[in-house]
């Protein structure tokens, strides 16, 4: 199997922390520019994001297609199996969801500054969704491992890597303290660059 995926991509990320997680062994990971239109990708994927994995069903993509796949054959399904029937915890799933998009939508917005056509309003609505969003996060205590750690690990260092700006270690402790206790190989190897 081969996985193509951004390095600064935090869905991605999330694939890559359960890849590991998973300790599926002859995983090939080619780091890709969405930006350059490779050849092999939009071969692969027609949509052209990231990540895709290639595997014996052919080319999957979107993160979430990914991860439900990597569960089911790798993990004999223990990292979707919490969520199943636990609403709260399919609306926190669905929530972490929501602040990477609006992250990477952040990031896009930025992006479109230089070529002059940055939307102010979407550039506050995205930040107003984090803003809101992280402050519905600030948890009692959150999981040790899991599918939600992993998102919400890409989450917050994805915000620290493309939006160092936004201050959510002054706003958001408990995620501060979270997150600082958060470590291992899968976590530092799959760190953005």
């Amino acid at each position: 199997m081969k996985l193509y995926y951004s390095d600064a991509s935090p869905y991605a990320r999330v694939v890559r922390m359960l890849w590991r997680a998973l300790e599926v062994t002859g995983m090939e990971e080619e780091a890709i520019n969405p930006f350059s239109q490779d050849r092999a990708l939009r071969s692969a994927n027609p949509l052209g994001k990231l990540p895709c994995l290639i595997c014996e069903e052919g080319a999957l993509y979107d993160s979430s297609v990914i991860l439900r796949y990597l569960d089911e054959h790798f993990g004999q399904g223990r990292f979707f199996a919490p969520l199943r029937g636990r609403w709260a915890l399919e609306r926190d799933n669905a929530l972490l969801q929501g602040l990477l998009d609006a992250a990477v939508a952040l990031r896009v917005e930025e992006t479109r500054q230089q070529e002059g056509s940055r939307s102010a309003f979407w550039s506050e609505r995205h930040g107003q969704t984090l803003s809101q969003g992280l402050a519905q996060l600030e948890p009692e205590h959150w999981p040790e491992s899991g599918l939600l750690s992993f998102k919400l690990i890409a989450l917050l260092e994805y915000l620290d890597f493309r939006h160092p700006h936004i201050d959510w270690r002054a706003g958001q402790p408990q995620l501060l303290q979270w997150l600082t206790q958060q470590n291992g190989s899968l976590i530092s190897a799959t760190r953005p660059r």
